[in-house]
């Protein structure tokens, strides 16, 4: 996040290649997916995704950190593109499921580092709001992440200080939107509701991401 713009970064660790075809005998979830292009490489699917095929026969891989899915070598189609997702009918333990105990100590390093990014300058205000209402002190025990979230949550939801609102028009230019939101105008669409609890969730330490995407 950076001047009221989120970006999806640079991947991290190695990619894996899904499968293109679901295992023979077994009742799978199929979606049709025609894309047509949005400026990126990532191919949006309802998870959880188990087997991809991609037109052509090339090959659909995952980003091990976010589950994302994206268009071989990262390319960013020009053409409409149509792939088929298979998800299993029911839960199965390790199919997208991030499983941070089992991971390295370099890669929890890595999931917490990414996402409780601030930017270097700005958000001074809500960061101190932000460990304010969740209650976070000094020589205090620390509340759990949970707790955390949920504390923020409600602050967000049930105050009753911010609206909803499709008027986007920023009050004050000269700060970051989302301080504009939180301590200005106080109403917002999905995406400024969105966008507060991920920064106030990593101001307080509590690792957070913002998604987007299409309505299934």
């Amino acid at each position: 996040y950076e001047r009221g713009h989120w970006t999806s970064g640079e991947f991290i660790g190695r990619p894996q290649a899904l499968a293109t075809e679901p295992p023979r005998g077994e009742d799978r979830i199929r979606q049709d997916v025609t894309l047509h292009p949005i400026g990126s490489g990532i191919l949006p699917a309802i998870y959880p995704v188990s087997e991809c095929h991609l037109t052509g026969g090339r090959e659909v891989y995952r980003q091990p950190l976010s589950s994302a899915l994206f268009y071989p070598d990262r390319q960013k189609p020009r053409r409409p593109v149509s792939y088929t997702i298979y998800s299993p009918q029911h839960s199965v333990p390790g199919i997208d499921e991030l499983q941070l105990p089992s991971r390295s100590d370099r890669f929890r390093q890595m999931f917490f580092d990414r996402f409780t990014q601030l930017p270097t300058h700005g958000l001074e205000k809500l960061k101190l709001e932000s460990i304010r209402v969740a209650g976070v002190k000094r020589n205090q025990p620390r509340p759990s992440d949970r707790e955390i979230a949920e504390r923020l949550v409600r602050w967000l939801r049930d105050s009753g200080e911010y609206h909803y609102s499709l008027d986007a028009a920023i009050s004050n230019g000269r700060v970051d939107p989302i301080e504009d939101f939180l301590f200005v105008r106080k109403s917002g669409h999905c995406e400024y509701f969105a966008s507060a609890l991920a920064l106030t969730l990593r101001a307080a330490g509590v690792p957070s991401r913002m998604i987007s995407g299409f309505k299934g």
